[in-house]
């Protein structure tokens, strides 16, 4: 232990743990397997097996079995467990959830998140995510309006950056799906721009560059 007030509230019981750097795990008591390290790492955590490395990295979480590197990462977790979370304030709102991966600056971190089992990667990807689970997506700004729209898979720069509510759309390329408000479920999109200004359609096929680029609201195209 080293720093002012680090690992200050530490009991005979808590056994294993590393802490460096102004306040981090200042309110551990009884915990054990954590290293903690960086001013107000893990503030408030009194939890097992945790890894918070950065300046208020981890510092609200309550949970267990969570990892989190990088300024402001993973700051206000609750008492989520098993969630990764690496890049300067990513998944900094995810609430008392499970099993998320996070990578990447500001990444899924504009809103408190209550969905599990996400895989976000990329600048700002999954930004606004709140209810929705089991999304994968992977590139800048990929599905960065996603609220509650659960099942949803976007691989690329922008890919369906504009999907809020829908539901199971796989976007696959640069701008795939990504200049309506896609609140259509059902929907695969592979290819530049393709299936760019879908709104509300569901059931559609596109594959190729600019493939059905211009469809808003109609039903199982191919």
């Amino acid at each position: 232990t080293d720093g002012v007030d680090a690992g200050k509230s530490l009991g005979s019981s808590a056994n294993d743990n590393i802490f460096l750097g102004r306040y981090a795990g200042c309110n551990v008591s009884s915990a054990d397997n954590n290293i903690l390290i960086g001013c107000h790492a893990g503030k408030q955590t009194n939890a097992n097996s945790n890894v918070f490395i950065g300046l208020s990295a981890g510092c609200l979480n309550t949970g267990s079995y969570n990892m989190a590197f990088g300024y402001g990462a993973n700051i206000r977790n609750g008492s989520g467990q098993f969630n990764i979370v690496l890049g300067t304030d990513a998944g900094r709102c995810l609430g008392s959830t499970d099993a998320n991966i996070i990578i990447g600056a500001a990444a899924a971190n504009n809103a408190q998140i209550s969905g599990s089992n996400n895989v976000v990667i990329g600048c700002r990807a999954a930004h606004d995510l709140q209810g929705a689970s089991d999304i994968v997506a992977i590139g800048r700004q990929s599905l960065c309006k996603v609220t509650s729209g659960t099942g949803n898979v976007a691989l690329g720069s922008f890919a369906g950056c504009c999907i809020t509510t829908g539901t199971c759309n796989v976007a696959i390329g640069h701008q795939a799906m990504s200049a309506g408000t896609p609140t259509g479920s059902f929907n695969f999109s592979a290819g530049y721009y393709s299936s760019h200004a879908l709104t509300s359609g569901g059931g559609n096929i596109a594959i190729g560059e600019n493939a059905l680029r211009c469809e808003q609201v109609g039903q199982c195209n191919i």
